[in-house]
């Protein structure tokens, strides 16, 4: 299955350290999401035809979870495993009738990592 996901939320990475290359060539990171706006896009996407809501809410972008994500050294690709709720704006067809309906995946996949802004950056020295 595909889809577009923009979760936001907090991330703590960890630097994974390359003995043979004597530096940190990638990393290993805990994310919590929050919200997700990429249910907005691919409801969109999914039928242009249908209006949104007017009143689309907080509730249908709140999208809670937790991924262990890996990131590939010098590049923007990630690899990710977790899980979270997924927003209401979410629609499936179940005996020819469209529904709207908020779930819990699981997922993993190759993701393009945008971070928005760093917090905090700890450059230490490794010792051999």
């Amino acid at each position: 299955m595909t889809g577009i996901a923009a979760p936001i939320g907090i991330c703590a990475s960890k630097g994974l350290y390359n003995k043979n290359k004597h530096r940190y060539t990638s990393s290993l990171s805990l994310f919590v999401s929050v919200l997700d706006l990429g249910a907005l896009v691919q409801f969109r996407i999914s039928d242009g035809s249908s209006p949104l809501s007017n009143k689309v809410e907080f509730r249908d972008f709140f999208s809670p979870g937790l991924f262990l994500v890996y990131n590939i050294g010098s590049c923007p690709f990630s690899i990710y495993l977790g899980g979270n709720y997924s927003p209401i704006l979410n629609r499936v067809t179940i005996d020819d009738q469209i529904r709207e309906a908020s779930h819990f995946r699981i997922s993993a996949g190759l993701v393009v990592d945008i971070p928005i802004a760093n917090i905090f950056t700890n450059y230490e020295n490794h010792k051999h």
